[in-house]
């Protein structure tokens, strides 16, 4: 069977020539397989083995727009495309060609928004809908873009993102080897063309005047403010340097003291060796990695809006965050950043933890265990059940040296502690306050069981000798949405009766947080801290360097006790 001849019973069995060409013509089925093989086209479809063999193709085609295989169609135009895909295909020469052709028949010019007419028409149509002759002019969909913004990126503009800029600045460096493309020679030569062909010298007469004085001050106003962009650091290059730094500056760590230099723009931050995000986030990765070995780390396929994820887990949809205190404080991103991301997650099926920096530093093996207990798999020789456990009250130093080994928030100043004892080692405690307003109900404020074993049905037995000796009229008590989803309290009676919103710490070194009641406005006067009674305690947080770093927000849960 010649190709001829198989283009020709292609073209009398249109839909049935897959099947029915190796039934009836082995031998050429044989040879349309030995072509592929022998030009190095595996796992591809028979209808593009065909069209290889009967066309003598012998490499895979290139996309004219990027260089990647082009796209093989079977249905319509059979054949290989010009492009890989739709956004290339959109980018073609003979796309943009074909549509210039089209437009300047239709509408007289390369492009119909060219076109006076359809103008008109735009602007009547906006104004209709928007009552503005143009849709940027709209408070609505201006406050839409900031509000998708700051979803997205916890800024109202992308170009206020740090990360954008470092990204931007990256990927320039890559393409044009500078960091913006106005620093290019082609570039920096067709500005100073365009001066001169316009105003006979360059630079414009305007500029020529104030030029020297406007760079001044703006160079110093870019010193000033890389002064305080970076707290852990210190900057050592003086303003008489900067001026004349040739690309580079140096900074000390206020964490070892460590100088080092960096390029000399402001979107490429200083990072230490010894104690930066970075180093803590890729020993955060690698314990949960190691863990389960699928973790993967940096990834925005995961969520709708292109977020990232530090950590994501596919095969158990868990994904973890690391937040460093000064890139997740309220100078970063907003009130509500931490909550919308978790929400997000949340609608795709994804469980999201926040682990806060600090947390990792400073109480790194309760995370551990935390993080082991979630993820690793479960054994029942690590099972201690409470029915075989004896149920009495804990003493308060007993109690808060437990709680401080194996409770993230460490011990707390409850009336009253509950505690599991298994061969006379206590291995579980819950903490109960009365509440003030209604001493007949409690709040359950800790529960929290020993390292590296699950004590099944633990809570519920505290809780039943708790209502059986105090006889509360109800319990309340929070779940944490940064680390939980309340489920543990369902399982034992407590119904869902709130969503609390994102609470707040304060910190000013950006290594640790400080609870906001320490830092009540009535605090900042007994601590030594600047005082003015007519300010609001946010404002004298402020005037004492204080900054904000808001959580994830809270779930109510309530036990009716009968």
């Amino acid at each position: 069977m010649t190709k001829e001849e198989a283009l020709e019973f292609k073209a009398q069995h249109p839909s049935h020539y897959t099947i029915m060409l190796p039934r009836k013509h082995p031998d050429a089925y044989a040879a349309i397989l030995h072509f592929n093989e022998g030009h190095g086209f595996h796992d591809i479809p028979f209808p593009q083995m065909f069209y290889n063999w009967t066309h003598d193709v012998t490499e895979w085609p290139k996309c004219d727009v990027c260089g990647k295989p082009a796209a093989f169609s079977s249905m319509g135009k059979f054949g290989y495309a010009a492009t890989c895909s739709r956004l290339c295909a959109r980018k073609s020469k003979t796309t943009l060609e074909h549509r210039k052709k089209a437009a300047l028949e239709k509408f007289g010019c390369e492009h119909s928004t060219q076109n006076e007419e359809v103008k008109r028409k735009i602007r009547e149509s906006t104004v209709k809908h928007y009552g503005v002759d143009c849709i940027l002019k709209s408070d609505e969909f201006r406050k839409k873009i900031k509000q998708t913004n700051l979803e997205k990126y916890g800024v109202e503009y992308p170009m206020m993102s740090v990360d954008v800029k470092a990204r931007r600045e990256e990927n320039n460096i890559k393409k044009y080897g500078v960091g913006s493309p106005m620093q290019t020679e082609a570039s920096i030569s067709k500005m100073l063309a365009t001066t001169q062909s316009r105003f006979g010298c360059i630079p414009s007469p305007q500029s020529q005047k104030n030029l020297a004085e406007y760079n001044k001050e703006k160079q110093k106003a870019a010193y000033e403010n890389l002064k305080t962009a970076y707290p852990d650091y210190e900057l050592l290059t003086t303003e008489s340097e900067y001026e004349h730094r040739a690309g580079h500056l140096k900074w000390k760590c206020r964490n070892c003291g460590a100088v080092f230099e960096t390029l000399g723009h402001t979107s490429l931050y200083p990072k230490c060796k010894c104690r930066h995000r970075d180093q803590e986030e890729i020993e955060f990765y690698n314990y949960i990695k190691s863990i389960v070995p699928d973790a993967i780390l940096n990834t925005r396929k995961s969520l709708p809006s292109g977020r990232e994820i530090d950590v994501y887990i596919p095969s158990r949809k868990i994904g973890f965050e690391f937040d460093g205190l000064y890139w997740h404080s309220e100078l970063r991103v907003t009130n509500n950043y931490h909550a919308s991301k978790t929400n997000e997650a949340e609608s795709v099926g994804i469980r999201l933890i926040h682990v806060f920096s600090d947390e990792w530093e400073q109480k790194q093996q309760i995370v551990r265990e935390s993080i082991r207990a979630l993820l690793s798999p479960h054994k029942a020789e690590d099972n201690i059940y409470a029915r075989k456990c004896e149920c009495r009250e804990v003493p308060h130093d007993e109690a808060h040296k437990f709680l401080d080994e194996t409770h993230i928030q460490g011990s707390d100043n409850a009336k009253t502690y509950m505690g599991l004892y298994h061969d006379g080692t206590l291995v579980a405690v819950a903490s109960f306050q009365p509440e003030k307003k209604n001493g007949n109900a409690y709040f359950l404020s800790r529960y929290s069981t020993i390292s590296r074993y699950t004590v099944c049905g633990g809570l519920g037995k505290l809780l039943s000798n708790f209502i059986k000796t105090y006889r509360p009229s109800n319990i309340k008590t929070y779940a944490d949405r940064r680390c939980s989803q309340g489920g543990i309290y369902e399982k034992t009676g407590f119904k869902r009766t709130a969503t609390i919103p994102p609470k707040y710490w304060y910190t000013r070194d950006f290594r640790m947080r400080i609870h906001r009641f320490n830092l009540r406005k009535s605090e900042f006067n007994k601590n030594g801290l600047m005082y003015e009674s007519n300010s609001t305690e946010k404002q004298l947080a402020e005037m004492n360097g204080f900054v904000r770093i808001y959580d994830c927000g809270y779930y109510r849960y309530e036990l009716e006790c009968k």
